[in-house]
């Protein structure tokens, strides 16, 4: 069965800023990475549409990890739905079905799932937060999945056994070595499990030298020279700056290097 596979790394704790949708612009960060192509990505998960429409494009094999669960069941949902339903019928679902048709679809898909996100699902659809699908969710999902193409998302599809779902934090993505890409969205502005913003230094171990960072906002310290803007864009549907940054091989300081090996 071509789906996802998933890891939970740290089932004690649950993130409480989570997002079923995104509320970025994927085609941004598909303009930023043009052309390119990545063996290894990684990225935040979050409502799964970046990962989906930006990342797996580009990938051989993709890592998503978020640290709740909310957002990771809404994102292997959608991935599931995909499988079963093919590109065309997942826009069809999200533009034109009834809510009844999208409770049906949710219903087949949760067998599916991982026993750590399908006993989360929550099957009452009585709150537009719930760990489910809303009306008000199929309006924004649709919003977002009709600005990418039929042949895109069939791609993708294909190849949904070659992505991993993580529940975890952002650092955590180092135990499964260096990547090519990493995808931070707005990650830096939360906090992780310890209670602490992730220190854009400990990110380092995660991308290979030469490889690009994609994010959104003003997250990195000037100060941080390893990370090298590439371009930046602003958005056109919201006033946010999406940015390419490129890991160079500026090598850390002794007192840097010597927190990265004991991290």
């Amino acid at each position: 069965m071509c789906l996802p596979s998933f890891e939970d790394r740290y089932p004690q704790f649950d993130g409480v800023n989570y997002y079923k949708v995104t509320n970025e612009e994927p085609e941004i960060h598909s303009a930023l990475l043009g052309g390119a192509q990545f063996e290894r990505a990684a990225g935040i998960s979050s409502g799964g549409e970046v990962i989906f429409f930006s990342v797996m494009p580009r990938s051989n094999s993709v890592v998503a990890v978020d640290h709740a669960y909310k957002a990771l069941v809404v994102a292997y949902l959608k991935a599931t739905l995909l499988h079963n339903l093919g590109a065309r019928g997942i826009l069809s679902l999200w533009e034109n079905g009834s809510y009844e048709a999208v409770k049906k679809a949710v219903a087949e898909a949760v067998p599916m799932m991982p026993e750590a996100l399908a006993t989360r699902v929550d099957m009452s659809y009585s709150d537009t937060w719930s760990n489910s699908i809303s009306k008000d969710d199929v309006r924004y999902f649709h919003r977002e999945w009709s600005r990418i193409s039929e042949d895109v998302l069939e791609k993708v599809r294909q190849k949904l056994n070659s992505l991993t779902f993580i529940h975890g934090d952002l650092t955590d993505l180092s135990a499964f070595g260096e990547f090519d890409m990493l995808y931070v969205s707005n990650a830096m502005e939360h906090s992780d499990r310890s209670g602490k913003h992730p220190d854009a230094l400990k990110l380092l171990p995660i991308v290979k030298e030469g490889g690009l960072i994609l994010g959104t906002g003003d997250m990195y310290s000037p100060t941080i020279k390893e990370w090298q803007t590439v371009k930046s864009l602003r958005g056109k549907r919201t006033t946010w700056y999406h940015r390419l940054h490129k890991r160079t091989t500026i090598a850390p300081t002794p007192a840097v290097a010597l927190e990265l090996v004991t991290a």
